[in-house]
């Protein structure tokens, strides 16, 4: 599908009568400003109705974003984004190699006058931020981040704050660095949600071309005996990291490595009910 006369082309992966999920390409808004501009202007052709913004991503970042169609399905999103029972996976490639191989952040957050996420104990938000290895490359590492918050630069404040801002990102990290690199290195990968039915269903987005173009550059030469997964940063960052468990809906649930392997990217899977 093309969205609007100079727009990216943007593809859906996956659409209910209730809700619309797509690829944001990295560069656009999520939400329209003023009214105008943006993810919900490009889909206009395709889509005239009124679409509900439940959620957003950073301008610079891509990935899997939701949209509802009505007000009562976006509700039942909202609620679900409240209680934190959406789970978000997110690809992330910081700078420098974690000396560990999995971490969790719990570091109040608050924004401050120049725009910037930064930590405040006093007077931060709970914010908390799960992460995990998929990849040692050279000199930078492909994660696979979980936020079980939803504050402004979440992700992008809490790996500057441990000192792996992600790469291409312009407002954390030291800016000679990060002009280096084309675009922000923060890939929204999948989004698991229940629909009004119960039912839980998982949407994924397969990394862009221009996500993978930057880890394969900073990936190190391959190795006999290094993981089947090596040219593709999706199912390595599935195959090393994809035990973070499942929180509301099923807490204390982990995924199967073997079962996520065997879905097709790009493709919303369906689970059964979510308890409540």
């Amino acid at each position: 599908m093309t969205g609007g006369q100079t727009g990216p082309a943007i593809r859906v992966l996956y659409e209910t009568d209730d809700y619309l999920a797509v690829d944001k390409p990295e560069g656009v808004v999520s939400i329209s400003e003023a009214g105008q501009g943006g993810l919900p202007e490009l889909l206009k052709p395709r889509y005239p109705g009124k679409l509900y913004p439940v959620h957003r991503l950073d301008r610079d970042a891509s990935g899997v974003i939701v949209f509802a169609k009505s007000a009562a399905a976006h509700r039942h999103l909202n609620g679900e984004f409240d209680r934190r029972e959406v789970r978000k996976t997110y690809l992330a490639v910081v700078d420098g190699v974690p000396e560990v191989n999995r971490g969790r952040i719990n570091a109040p957050l608050r924004e401050f006058g120049s725009g910037r996420m930064g930590i405040d104990p006093k007077r931060g938000k709970p914010s908390s931020t799960e992460w995990k290895v998929g990849e040692r490359l050279d000199g930078a590492t492909l994660l696979r981040v979980s936020p079980a918050t939803g504050r402004r630069h979440q992700i992008r404040a809490h790996l500057y704050h441990i000192g792996h801002p992600i790469l291409g990102d312009l407002r954390y990290g030291d800016r000679s660095r990060q002009e280096r690199f084309p675009r922000l290195m923060l890939h929204a990968l999948a989004l698991e949600f229940a629909l009004p039915s119960g039912e839980r269903v998982t949407v994924e987005a397969p990394p862009p071309t221009s996500f993978e173009k930057v880890v394969a550059s900073l990936r190190r030469p391959k190795k006999t005996g290094s993981s089947p997964h090596s040219g593709n940063p999706l199912e390595a960052a599935r195959d090393v990291a994809s035990t973070i468990p499942v929180r509301g809906g099923g807490a204390g649930r982990e995924r199967s490595p073997r079962s996520d392997h065997q879905r097709r990217p790009g493709a919303a899977r369906r689970g059964g009910a979510g308890k409540k």
